[in-house]
């Protein structure tokens, strides 16, 4: 795992390399400005030393560009494989793993997930049971027996009709209303708004 200061001197040895470049630039630049700020004088003040510098300073200016493209075409390949080996992503990732907010958050986590599926598990059962519970009381009033005599009434069963169910026998509950323990948690939060905005 790299550590934040190798990344820093692995940085630091790019921009050392990178460094003779940015010397160049400056030196070309401070040339091109004494070449401009000569020319800016009037034509009639103007001596002949200051044509001889002003081509003294072109010349010298395009030398040091020849030297710099040189430079650079000799040693770039050199100094972009050295930039590739700075590891950021490494260190970043191994970080961000070993951050005690994010490993004490992932555990608060760990421990709420478990917490929650138990409560669905709980949820579910409670749920049928009160189902069955439900039921159970209005199978007490005598539905079962008021829809059997229905269904068995030779007036009704002789004309062909369908048999008429009470919806008591094996009634569970609304089975969309149950919770799959293995849906995510924006579908649980989501479920339950449904059902309270019923």
């Amino acid at each position: 795992m790299p550590t934040l200061q190798e990344v820093k001197n692995q940085m630091d040895k790019v921009r050392n390399q990178l460094e003779i470049f940015d010397r160049f630039d400056e030196e070309i630049e401070k040339a091109e400005k004494e070449v401009k700020a000569i020319k800016s004088k009037n034509a009639d003040v103007q001596t002949f030393e200051d044509f001889q510098a002003i081509n003294a300073k072109e010349k010298y200016i395009a030398d040091m560009k020849a030297q710099r493209t040189k430079l650079e075409k000799e040693r770039i390949d050199s100094i972009v494989a050295d930039a590739r080996k700075i590891d950021a992503p490494g260190y970043l990732e191994t970080a961000l793993e070993q951050d005690e907010t994010v490993k004490r958050q992932r555990q608060e986590i760990k421990q709420k997930s478990i917490e929650l599926l138990e409560l669905i598990a709980n949820y579910n059962e409670n749920y049928k049971n009160t189902a069955k519970r439900l039921a159970d009381e209005v199978r007490e009033t005598g539905i079962e027996e008021l829809f059997n005599r229905l269904n068995t009434s030779p007036e009704y069963s002789g004309a062909s009709k369908p048999y008429i169910s009470s919806g008591v026998t094996g009634y569970m509950g609304n089975q969309y209303r149950y919770l799959d323990p293995k849906a995510d948690l924006a579908f649980f939060v989501n479920r339950v708004n449904h059902f309270e905005g019923e």
